[in-house]
């Protein structure tokens, strides 16, 4: 009777932790994807900050191109503009466009074809690295 209950215990408590096992692991997963928001997050809110003191440093610099041209009657002062405006245009795509997107777009089609480059994939590690052996990576990262 005894053995029966140890018996009933022990498959209790292996039932139990292993529902603790997947709770943890799936409380860890929320936790990094949490981590993960936050992070693009503060990327984006940097982006956006970046791009307002960019802007204000090309808008003067394009004002006071202007002015210099008009004065001189010359149109030189105004070339510091134009890359100035392409790099806020830049800046404004990657702050409030869709240069995110294409961006995870492109880094998406990346994955999916170092799948298909086989001992070309971009990815592997070095030959003599100290981290793992190519089979072991090639355990983890693979697809199912």
């Amino acid at each position: 009777m005894g053995a029966s209950f140890a018996s009933s215990m022990a498959n209790s408590m292996k039932d139990s932790m292993q529902e603790n096992s997947k709770q943890m692991i799936e409380n860890q997963k929320k936790m990094q994807m949490q981590v993960r928001e936050m992070q693009m997050a503060v990327n984006i809110a940097r982006s956006r900050d970046i791009f307002r003191w960019y802007a204000s440093f090309a808008g003067t610099v394009a004002v006071l191109g202007t002015v210099a041209a008009i004065k001189t009657r010359k149109p030189l002062p105004l070339i510091p503009a134009l890359p100035l405006g392409w790099i806020a245009a830049f800046q404004w795509d990657m702050a409030y466009g869709n240069k995110l997107q294409r961006v995870r777009k492109e880094a998406g089609q990346i994955l999916d074809e170092k799948w298909r480059l086989g001992d070309e994939n971009p990815f592997l590690l070095p030959e003599n690295n100290l981290l793992m052996d190519l089979i072991t990576y090639q355990e983890y990262t693979k697809r199912e």
